[in-house]
């Protein structure tokens, strides 16, 4: 266990999930630019590596925190330095699993109920009339064709 802390709360290991995080970043800036919001997401943003980066990176900063000790009087600017990242961090959590994402048009002077997300949902009833199952607002993600040739493997 001790070992597995010293890998995970290492230096290097910061160094190397801050460049995946930065490098996959740029790879989902680049392929929204190119084949739009929907496939980035599918392809880079909601994907469980990129969810993994960022829970290692968290664990890595709390870690560190304990490891140089910066909870010290003389070294409270380095851990509000550490504990900004890890509230971002946790914030962008919170907005992705508890968030939604919509547009609501509203005309002055008047009020709505209705928001317009960019989601696609099927609804489906499977059955007859006596004997049904129905599943309501399934989100599916519909992908462009054209996927570029280095993101075949995700």
């Amino acid at each position: 266990m001790k070992k597995l802390g010293a890998i995970l709360f290492s230096t290097r290991t910061t160094g190397t999930m801050l460049l995946l995080y930065a490098l996959s970043m740029a790879m989902g800036t680049f392929v929204e630019n190119d084949y739009g919001t929907p496939v980035a997401k599918a392809l880079i943003y909601d994907c469980w590596w990129f969810e993994l980066i960022m829970v290692i990176l968290v664990l890595n900063f709390i870690g560190n925190i304990n490891r140089y000790r910066l909870y010290q009087r003389k070294k409270l600017p380095l851990l509000v330095f550490h504990l900004a990242f890890v509230l971002i961090f946790i914030g962008g959590a919170v907005t992705r699993y508890i968030s939604f994402e919509g547009s609501m048009s509203i005309r002055e002077g008047e009020s709505s109920n209705e928001i317009i997300t960019d989601k696609t949902f099927f609804k489906v009833h499977i059955g007859n009339e006596n004997n049904s199952l129905a599943y309501k607002d399934l989100p599916v993600t519909l992908l462009s064709d054209r996927v570029p040739f280095y993101l075949k493997p995700f």
